[in-house]
């Protein structure tokens, strides 16, 4: 008994199937020959399309390389090799005086006591990330936007200002007239100018090794970038009030050096006697600075203070 319903079971399933398969593939095979049919009609249409267009293919392919050629964009000329050449003199620079900060490490943690050195690297370290923000941010603007003899007015937010580098002399337009007689472009000139900025800050560190808090020294070199080094930079090389009497600082030696050793000195002086009785941690490792300092760094502010690698001032 169980065997006969299985089997009537089966047979109904197969049925089932069969109609199913039947119902189904109706549309199917109406939808494959229609098309079929159309595939076809298609095919006819486009054969005489082709056929007429199959003449002018040996002309077609003759034209194909003089329109290439016409079409090819023209090298860079020589105004555009000379601005690439002077940027990337610039950039090469200023990487080169951006590694004095290095010798700055050396000679500040071989002199001071084993238990601060690392204090110092890491001062070395953080202070030139805080004078780019502070420099990015307003510094720059202060410096080298136009203005009065105190101070740039003009572009001081983020390097937002009008600017049209590497135009130069009288084809630039923008507001930061001060550089206006260099050709590189405007982030260039940037970058130049906050290896100095950080360099100045760098030389208060050394100063105030080991006789002055963590964050006060952060703090400090935010106030240093955002306006101290700006402004007296602005009197000397934006157009300010020095700048109008003739005074020249060619690579540094006043806005850089000297501007960071009296801010340096503001924090009083050595004691001679503490110094005489706290010998420095390890003499020897200071000597690196005068090899990275000499080689790297101050051998690169004057050339790249000038104002192309092919042409003098």
């Amino acid at each position: 008994m169980h065997m006969l319903e299985r089997m009537t079971r089966l047979r109904r399933l197969a049925l089932i199937a069969a109609l199913s398969m039947t119902v189904l593939g109706q549309p199917t095979l109406t939808w494959a020959q229609e098309t079929t049919e159309a595939t076809a009609t298609e095919t006819a249409a486009e054969a005489p399309a082709e056929a007429a267009t199959s003449m002018p293919e040996a002309a077609a392919s003759e034209a194909a390389p003089a329109e290439a050629a016409a079409a090819a964009p023209a090298g860079p000329s020589n105004a555009d090799l000379k601005i690439m050449m002077d940027t990337m003199w610039v950039m090469v620079t200023a990487m080169l005086v951006f590694f004095m900060n290095l010798g700055f490490a050396c000679v500040e943690s071989g002199m001071c006591r084993h238990k601060n050195a690392v204090n110092i690297l890491s001062k070395n370290f953080i202070v030139f990330a805080v004078t780019t923000i502070g420099f990015w941010v307003l510094g720059w603007g202060l410096m080298f936007g136009n203005g009065n003899g105190f101070m740039g007015t003009e572009g001081l937010f983020l390097l937002k200002g009008a600017d049209n580098s590497p135009a130069t002399m009288d084809a630039y337009s923008g507001v930061y007239g001060a550089l206006n007689w260099t050709g590189v472009p405007l982030y260039a000139k940037f970058f130049f100018q906050l290896v100095f900025a950080g360099t100045a800050a760098t030389i208060v560190s050394g100063a105030v090794a080991e006789r002055i808090k963590y964050l006060s020294f952060i703090v400090f070199s935010g106030v240093m970038a955002i306006a101290i080094y700006p402004i007296c930079g602005h009197w000397i090389w934006g157009g300010g009030w020095l700048m109008g009497k003739g005074f020249v600082d060619f690579a540094g030696s006043t806005v850089v050096h000297s501007v960071g050793g009296w801010a340096g000195c503001l924090s009083g002086g050595r004691d001679q006697r503490a110094a005489a009785e706290l010998p420095g941690d390890d003499p020897h490792l200071s000597d690196a600075r005068k090899v990275s300092r000499s080689t790297c760094g101050t051998s690169s502010a004057s050339p790249g203070s000038r104002p192309s690698s092919v042409s003098g001032p």
